[in-house]
Formats: structure tokens, C-alpha cells, sequence
């Protein structure tokens, strides 16, 4: 059984919460449990093919040769270029996790780089070569922030993900909790004051800014003024006594006294979401912001800025670095679209050749006509399409105003009819549907006035042309018969009717995320929804629904499949990242849903499930820890060595002309291919 605990879950939940696409749903704990970690495990080889592009959470340059530049993705581990961003290569030897957050360098030797992760702290002494676990006596080791002193520099502070913040005084060999009076433990940015290094500030998820100025053996909250306390940015203005800025969901504010006061700063960014601020080195006055709507920057320390993103494809900008040595060169990574660089101050920039693979990938789809053609949905760089088989690929954005796609399908019929669920990016409960068709050259949106949530699931009706239904974050299942015209809730259904003498159907079903759904490709009145509360059916056409969960020791349905030869046969997919007490597995049904097993594949999150076409004996599973194989109709399983065993694998394909063709979309890692030749 893979080890699961809740540091690496709440960082899931909470980027699912700002990119409004949950990975999973259900409260995640901001407990101190060790994260997930996969022991003897390998970081698989393989390499993803497309498409384009990345989470960027980090970015450092070597202080003394600045043309050293060091990033830290999501699902891709590190990467490291020697020529300033023109050539990239991985340094991930020694890893045990690829979602890197923080890095730091020390500034006495450039080689000692530290890393944080889901899984704890890791170190480097020979310029990212080579990377070894650091992080004895960290008991949260789910780390978002580190911190170094600049005067001591085996001196290190760790913020992490419900454990408040640790110290090390070894230069990580070990740690120790150093959190007295920090209240609210969920510590997203950590900074040392360069003067005083005595001084740290600490920015909580909902509590403010917290102070120490005794090298973290006490902390004391000081938010008068501070609106907003989701901080997610911290930066000390340098040679400016007591000067702090904080980076909020509603904007920025500063304070003049050390963090005792907070005023808030200019209305042009009171409204975005301020994931960094970096003030300039040598010039105090010039403030850059990275934001959930492009790069912004400050000549007047603060009070006026400029958005200035122009060449930025993404603009879901996460850290900005600026060259300490040339302060007009500076680096932006993007939630989406990987990395880019300016040399004139941010006033163009131009994404450098990473060459990245390093998408989150919610949802797959092959073209029933045309292997050749693939389509992809994101989480934050919206729908990308290939027509050679994954080779390249082209964004698919057009007419797509929200870009985080957790949900995509192909009209079997037409398959130049599409549509995809897609999500605002930030904080926003707002969902919708666009409908594309001309094969996602251009998208237009449908059902607004109707379905103002979350959209999690897409299912088509093969027999029933322009039939569409919708699930969505607790808000129900709309259905469509005109092709996404006109709209109607009907998950209403059987509203008097109790469940196990306690709740109404609809009770049950309605303040429930509706994670997929799938019509009998036999029978078109037959439906079924798996949910955080398990599986329901309707039998007729979606006027009503009952709970379908005997033997279903695990509800939180993430995945369904239907057998299409025989339509009573039916798997489906449970576990959920955010709790780590539930069990997961496959279960399969053999009466339509009635009653349930566990197949042998069990201790797994099972997130996404597919059925090879040719051969519904052969059941794929898409897991925590890779992708999973049965032969024999989920008797015996076992892994698909080909594909890595480190990620989340969240969406599957079979190719419908050639089964042996398998695409799988990970968490950070793109995508993967058993058999196909791209």
C-alpha cells in the first residue's frame, strides 16, 4: 500500500482551490502526518511527450554567476540551465519526489542548493548533481518555504504545510520546531530581514503575518490594517529599515514598522491574486509582483503599478527572480506555460526553450475517427490538440475564457463537436461549459445562464445526438438535448425517497461533487453519477436517481467505466489524496451497479479508468502510483512498467483503432504513452 498522509494533500487541495479545479475534493487536514512517500521506488525514466509547457513554483540564480539558473516544477523535479535559460537539462539524481517548491542557495558556496518538497527538505552540495535527503527531525515534511540567513548560512527555516516552521542549524543535517506563538501553522512564504537576520516574517494561509525576532524561538501575530490574510508572498525591502510587503488574494500591502501595521497599496492589484513580490536589488523603490493575471511591476514602492506581460502566453505567473547582477534580466514561471525571461526590465519577455513536458492533465480524449488526433485538458493553460499522434502540439484556447480544464469530451457522432468543463482560475465557484465545432479551432459558451458551478464531468449520449450531460461541484447534473442550447437541472429526482432511513436522495446527491459520469452505450435511459457518497443510477432518462453502493467499502468514486459488450459489468475507481484513511481501489459491479466487489487492486487511489475496446477483459487503472493493468476482467493487476510509478495518473485514453495505444495524463508530469509511437 502506498503511504499517504495529508502535507502533499493540502497543497493539492489549496492549489485546486486557486485554480478552481479540485483534484479530488473533500476537506484536506492540516495535520502534521508525514507525506506521501514511495521508498525503493525509482523515479521512472520515461519521458513524457507533450504537451508544452509547466508549473514553474520556483526559480534561483547563482548569486556569484547569475547565467546558472535553477527551477523548481511541478511534477518535473528540477531543471538546470548553465547560459542563462538558452539550454536546459533535469537534476533530479537522489529525488524522491519531482514537486519541488522552494529553492535556496547558499550564498557562501553556490553548489549547497536546498530543495523543498511534498516529502521533506533535500540537499545538494555539488550544484544539483546529485541531491540527498536533509530533513532528520522535520515532522511535517510537507515544505512550501525555505529560508536561509544570510550571515550564518548553515542557519535554515522551513515552512511547511500545517506544522508551523522548523530551524536548522547544520545546514539541515537536522531540525528542530521552531513555532512558539505561531497560531495559524499553514506557513505558505518564510524571509529573513538581510539586516537584521534575527528577523523572520512568516505569511499563513488565513492568518496574517507572524513575526519573530529571535530567530524563530517565538512569534507574535501583527496584522492591523492586513485585510486579507491569505498571505502568499513576503519580501523585506532591503536598506529600508522595517519595510515589509505582503502578497495577498486581494492584493498588496506594506508595512513601515516591521510588520505592526499594514496598509494596502494601489487598487490596481487589489483584486489579484499576489503569488510573489520581489524588490529589486540596489533599488528598493522597483517592486515586481507575479500574479494570477501577468507580471506587475512598481517604480514607487508600490503605490502605483504597471502590468507588464507582454510575450507572456500564460499569464498565471508564479515566482519572479531578478538577476542580482544585471537587475534588467529578470525570470517568470508560469502555472501552466513554463518559463520566461526578460532582459529589458519585463517589458517583452520570451519564453525560454525548456522544452518542458510538464503539464497537469486532467482529461484526454483520441478522436474516434482519427488516431492521429489528440486533445488535452489542463489545469491552467486550457486545451492543447495534436494531429500527429502527440509529435507536437498547438494550444486550443480560442474563444476559452477560463483555462483550467477539468473535463473534455468528443462527440462519438462528430467528432468535430466537443466539449469541455473548464473552471475560472481563481477562487471563484464559477464554472462553464464551451462547445466547439470545428474540431477546437474555436469554442463558444453554453448553458451560462444555467450552470454557474464548477463543471467536474462530461458525459455524451452516442445515441441520442446533441444528449450532453453535466456534473459539477455540488451543484447537481444538468443535461442538454439541443447540443448545449438550452439547459435543465436533473439530479432532483426521488426527493421524498430515503436513504438508509436518514437522508433525502437529494440530500445526498446535490451538495456532492459529481467526479463522472457515464451513459449505457446500450441503453440511453440509463446513467450513472459517482460521487464523494458513492454511485447512483437512473434508469430513466435521468428523472430519477437511486443510490447504488452494496459492497462499495470506499464512496469517494473517482472514476466508472461501463463494459460496452455487456452493460451490467461496470468498474469503478475510488480514494481520495485528501484523506489519507480511505482505502481506494477498483471495485467492479456484474448487475448494473446493484451490488459491488473490490477486485484485487486495492490500497490504490484509482483516478481515472479505461476499458481496452477491442478486449473488455482488459481494464486499465490510473492510480496514485502509476498505471495498472488487468487481463482477466480485475481478477490479478499489475503494473504498467512503461509509465512512471511516481505520479498521480489522472486521465486515461485507449486509442478505439489501435487498443494497444494508451495515453496517460499525470499531475505535473503531462503525458505518457504505453504503445503508441509518437
Amino acid at each position: 500500500m502506498s503511504e499517504k498522509g495529508s502535507g502533499g494533500a493540502l497543497l493539492r487541495t489549496l492549489l485546486a482551490g486557486l485554480l478552481a479545479a479540485a483534484l479530488g475534493g473533500g476537506a484536506a487536514r492540516a495535520g502534521g502526518g508525514r507525506a506521501k512517500r514511495a521508498p525503493g521506488v525509482r523515479v521512472s525514466k520515461s519521458k513524457p511527450f507533450g504537451p508544452p509547457g509547466g508549473w514553474a513554483f520556483s526559480i534561483a540564480l547563482d548569486p556569484r554567476r547569475s547565467e546558472t539558473v535553477y527551477v523548481g516544477l511541478h511534477g518535473g523535479g528540477v531543471i538546470k540551465s548553465a547560459d542563462g535559460g538558452r539550454t536546459w537539462a533535469p537534476a533530479n539524481a537522489g529525488l524522491n519526489d519531482l514537486t519541488v517548491m522552494p529553492l535556496v542557495i547558499d550564498p557562501s558556496d553556490p553548489r549547497t542548493i536546498y530543495a523543498g518538497t511534498h516529502v521533506g527538505v533535500y540537499k545538494s552540495t555539488d550544484g544539483a548533481n546529485s541531491w540527498s535527503e536533509a530533513d532528520a527531525g522535520l515532522t511535517t515534511r510537507d515544505v512550501w518555504s525555505l529560508a536561509l540567513d544570510p550571515n550564518s548560512p548553515g542557519t535554515l527555516y522551513a515552512g511547511t504545510a500545517g506544522g508551523g516552521v522548523f530551524k536548522s542549524t547544520d545546514g539541515a543535517r537536522t531540525w528542530s520546531k521552531a513555532s512558539q506563538g505561531l497560531t495559524n501553522p499553514v506557513v505558505w512564504p518564510l524571509v529573513v530581514d538581510p539586516r537584521r537576520p534575527q528577523t523572520l516574517y512568516a505569511g499563513t494561509f488565513g492568518g496574517g503575518v507572524f513575526k519573530s525576532e529571535d530567530g524563530g524561538a517565538h512569534w507574535t501575530q501583527g496584522n492591523e490594517g492586513l485585510t486579507n490574510q491569505r498571505v502568499y508572498a513576503l519580501a523585506v525591502a532591503p536598506g529600508e529599515e522595517g519595510t515589509v510587503y505582503a502578497g495577498t488574494s486581494g492584493g498588496v500591502f506594506r508595512s513601515e514598522d516591521g510588520g505592526r501595521h499594514w496598509s494596502a497599496l494601489s487598487n490596481a492589484l487589489s483584486r489579484q491574486l499576489v503569488f510573489s513580490l520581489t524588490v529589486v536589488p540596489g533599488d528598493p523603490k522597483v517592486i515586481y509582483a507575479g500574479t494570477g493575471a501577468g507580471v506587475f511591476v512598481s517604480a514607487d514602492r508600490g503605490q502605483s503599478w504597471s502590468e507588464v506581460s507582454d510575450g507572456l502566453s500564460n499569464r498565471i505567473v508564479w515566482p519572479v527572480t531578478v538577476d542580482p547582477r544585471r537587475p534588467q534580466t529578470v525570470y517568470a514561471g508560469t502555472l501552466g506555460g513554463g518559463v520566461f525571461k526578460s532582459t529589458d526590465g519585463g517589458r517583452r519577455w520570451r519564453e525560454v526553450p525548456a522544452q518542458l513536458a510538464n503539464q497537469v492533465v486532467f482529461a484526454m480524449a483520441v478522436d474516434p475517427r482519427d488516431s492521429n488526433t489528440l486533445y488535452t485538458g489542463t489545469a491552467g493553460a486550457g486545451v492543447f490538440k495534436s494531429t500527429d499522434r502527440g509529435q507536437s502540439w498547438s494550444g486550443a484556447n480560442a474563444g476559452l475564457s477560463n483555462h483550467v480544464v477539468k473535463a473534455l469530451v468528443v462527440d462519438p457522432t462528430n467528432p468535430e463537436t466537443l466539449y469541455v468543463g473548464a473552471q475560472e482560475q481563481f477562487l471563484g465557484s464559477a464554472g462553464g461549459v464551451f462547445k466547439s465545432t470545428d474540431g477546437g479551432r474555436s469554442w463558444l459558451r453554453v448553458g451560462a445562464e444555467t450552470i454557474r458551478r464548477r463543471i467536474f464531468s462530461l458525459a455524451v449520449d452516442a445515441r441520442r445526438p446533441g444528449t450532453v450531460y453535466v456534473g459539477t461541484d455540488g451543484g447537481g447534473i444538468f443535461r442538454s438535448t439541443d447540443g448545449g442550447a438550452t439547459w435543465a437541472d436533473v439530479s432532483r429526482g426521488a426527493i421524498n425517497e430515503n436513504v438508509a432511513g436518514v437522508t433525502p436522495i437529494q440530500q445526498l446527491m446535490h451538495p456532492r461533487p459529481v467526479f463522472v459520469l457515464a451513459v449505457d452505450p446500450n441503453d440511453s435511459e440509463t446513467i450513472y453519477a459517482g460521487t464523494d457518497g458513492g454511485v447512483f443510477r437512473s434508469s430513466d432518462g435521468a428523472k430519477t436517481w437511486k443510490e447504488m453502493n452494496e459492497g462499495l467499502t470506499d464512496r469517494r468514486v473517482r472514476a466508472l467505466v461501463i463494459d460496452p459488450q455487456d452493460s451490467r459489468t461496470l468498474y469503478v475507481g475510488s480514494g481520495d489524496f485528501s484523506d489519507a484513511s480511505t482505502s481506494g481501489g477498483v471495485f467492479k459491479s456484474a448487475d448494473a451497479g446493484k451490488t459491488w466487489s473490490l477486485t484485487t487492486l486495492g490500497n490504490h487511489w484509482v483516478l481515472s479508468l479505461s476499458l481496452d475496446p477491442a478486449d473488455a477483459r482488459t481494464v486499465y487503472a490510473g492510480t496514485d502510483q502509476g498505471v495498472f493493468r488487468s487481463r482477466d476482467a480485475g481478477r490479478s493487476w499489475s503494473a504498467v512498467k512503461t509509465l512512471p510509478t511516481t505520479h498521480y495518473v489522472l486521465s486515461l485514453a485507449v486509442d478505439p483503432h489501435d487498443p494497444h495505444a494508451v495515453y496517460g495524463g499525470t499531475e505535473g508530469n503531462g503525458i505518457f504513452t504505453l504503445g503508441a509511437k509518437p
